[in-house]
């Protein structure tokens, strides 16, 4: 049981990692989360996650994100309707916490949201899972 919590979790950071990213590069031009695009991920290899369990953490997340006010998608959808959210975007509040920068700012300063799409295009998802974890969930307590 424990092993399965810390591997939902890892899972959720991992997804919630590479949402916020892609999101936060397309801004404001919304997005269709497609399921399909999330079979190959990193973490879901690791864990050898059942097509089940990886869409039901991954679905879990989207809702998450959006009950918290860090994301939206097309409601008249119904949500997850053939394995993808249409219409996804970041909202004001998402936006604001991955653009987030020091009070003193410097000129070489990387946003939260730009360390993401790095973080997923360049150093992998477990790196995005990593920033998500230091940063993004400290923001918000």
């Amino acid at each position: 049981m424990l092993r399965k919590r810390k591997m939902n979790s890892e899972l959720f950071d991992c997804f919630t990692g590479r949402i916020l990213g892609e999101l936060y590069e397309s801004f404001p031009v919304k997005k269709v989360l497609d399921i399909r695009s999330f079979d190959t991920e990193p973490c879901v290899e690791f864990y050898k996650t059942s097509p089940h369990d990886m869409e039901e953490i991954l679905k879990g997340t989207i809702e998450f994100l959006e009950e918290n006010e860090l994301i939206t998608f097309d409601r008249s959808k119904n949500g997850w309707q053939g394995g993808f959210f249409s219409g996804a975007t970041l909202s004001l509040k998402g936006l604001q916490l991955l653009k987030k920068a020091p009070k003193s700012i410097e000129k070489d300063y990387e946003s939260i949201g730009d360390k993401l799409i790095k973080a997923v295009k360049e150093q992998g998802i477990h790196r995005a899972s990593t920033i998500v974890n230091e940063k993004l969930w400290g923001l918000l307590s």
